[in-house]
């Protein structure tokens, strides 16, 4: 069962960064709207392919050996974790950049 929270959770992370860091940027350019609807036409894409094939398949033989030790099952985890970050990075810095400083348009 924890399959499926892994996909879902990996992809409303996605979604909840770049959705948040464009909101907390009330004088948004073109530039960062349009990146951060990039970003989340992908997520949605990713997210819901990975949910749909859990949801098929009914569990990821992956996770097999690791759910028989609670150390090791927090390693993928922690290793989304990082990935989600890496990976939004790019837009979560262009979107803390303010309108006018002449690096943004």
């Amino acid at each position: 069962m924890s399959e499926k929270y892994y996909d879902a959770s990996g992809s409303v992370t996605h979604l909840s960064l770049v959705v948040i860091s464009l909101l907390e940027n009330p004088n948004a350019t073109r530039r960062q709207i349009l990146c951060s609807v990039f970003g989340i036409i992908w997520a949605t894409r990713l997210g819901s392919f990975l949910f749909q094939r859990i949801l098929r398949d009914g569990k990821d033989t992956r996770f097999d050996k690791l759910k028989k030790n609670a150390l090791t099952f927090c390693t993928p985890w922690a290793i989304q974790a990082l990935w989600v970050f890496l990976i939004d990075l790019p837009i979560l810095i262009l979107n803390t950049i303010p309108k006018g400083d002449g690096s943004n348009s």
